[in-house]
């Protein structure tokens, strides 16, 4: 099984179902993976409606962006 993982402003990619996050390069766009612990309890205590699932991105710059910046 895939899901799809969508970033605003670049192609839609297709990723595995097993439980983890993504990294999204606000730059170059780059998509990693990150395992983070599962936050599904601390969403769920702030509100009301049950959460069937959640899908986390962090923005960031991506080491090699970051590098072409110092390079500059």
């Amino acid at each position: 099984m895939i899901r799809k993982v969508s970033v605003e402003g670049y192609p839609d990619r297709y990723d595995n179902v097993i439980k983890h996050d993504h990294l999204v390069c606000k730059k170059c766009g780059a998509l990693s993976d990150i395992c983070l612990s599962d936050l599904t309890a601390q969403l769920q205590a702030q509100i009301p409606e049950e959460i069937v699932s959640y899908d986390l991105k962090i923005n960031y710059i991506c080491p090699s962006c970051r590098s072409k910046a110092e390079k500059k």
